[in-house]
């Protein structure tokens, strides 16, 4: 049997070394494209580290194909 993920990954700005970007997996194209279209909107908004907003840039939905 095989089945397929989709998985939503971005890169922090400003780009930092000592983490990694957020990433999801979803089961679904559609939830996948919601995710993605929501981090673009109101990442920069939401997410703070010591501090200083952190955004997210280069949003992508990768196909992965199992069995």
């Amino acid at each position: 049997m095989s089945f397929i993920n989709y998985h939503v990954e971005a890169d922090y700005v400003p780009r930092r070394a000592d983490i990694a970007g957020p990433g999801a997996i979803c089961q679904t194209r559609e939830q996948a494209e919601a995710l993605a279209r929501q981090w673009r909107e109101d990442w920069r908004n939401s997410c703070y580290d010591r501090g200083q907003a952190l955004g997210v840039e280069n949003v992508r939905i990768i196909e992965r194909r199992y069995g």
